[in-house]
């Protein structure tokens, strides 16, 4: 496809596109959609946020489809599009990496602010998953002083357990729960971020 055929061809589609013709938004999709996948992932050097993004932005594409007709250059359009998205996604990760670089390693309470991001339905899930993949004892420590708010010294008493090795199996919970999360809730967690703006 020569330059001057495809600009024609995606002034036709945009065309389509704002009159709501959505098998030439599909086209229009295919066209550049690997393009603005390369240019996303450049940015942010991750094949699952780069995806989420180009999906995000076509998606602002449909919702914005009346206006696009007034676009001369769809790819220059698109790839500001995909720059703020990317920076803005860079910026919440770097949020998220903060909350828990800010808590501390021997302490095993997430942060008040982690905690209010994981009371949202879309980590809840996670974290009891998390929570169930813990070893016995750990799982045990962990529901006794994170869900009944038992001091240490209680949860030894009914654990049977030193409240020294109460505090190692805490530890161990968090540092497993951490790993959990932070393998499976980025993006979500970014999402959110996002939406509290």
């Amino acid at each position: 496809m020569t330059a001057a055929a495809s600009s024609y061809n995606i002034r036709q589609l945009l065309e389509l596109t704002a009159r709501s013709d959505q098998q030439a938004f599909t086209q229009l999709f295919h066209l550049l959609r690997n393009q603005a996948y390369s240019h996303a992932f450049a940015l942010v050097q991750s094949a699952v946020l780069a995806e989420e993004i180009v999906q995000e932005v076509f998606l602002k594409l449909w919702m914005k489809r009346e206006d696009l007709s007034d676009i001369d250059n769809l790819e220059a359009y698109l790839a500001t599009m995909i720059r703020h998205r990317a920076f803005r996604t860079l910026k919440n990760i770097a949020r998220y990496n903060s909350i828990l670089q800010e808590t501390s390693q021997a302490e095993w309470l997430f942060s008040q602010q982690l905690q209010e991001l994981l009371q949202q339905k879309e980590f809840a899930a996670i974290i009891r998953d998390a929570i169930e993949a813990l070893p016995l004892q750990q799982k045990q420590a962990w529901m006794l002083n994170r869900d009944q708010q038992l001091p240490r010294s209680k949860v030894a008493e009914i654990m049977g357990l030193s409240p020294e090795t109460v505090k190692v199996h805490l530890a161990h919970a968090m540092r497993s729960v951490k790993a959990y999360c932070q393998a499976r809730i980025e993006f979500a967690i970014v999402l959110l971020l996002m939406l509290e703006k």
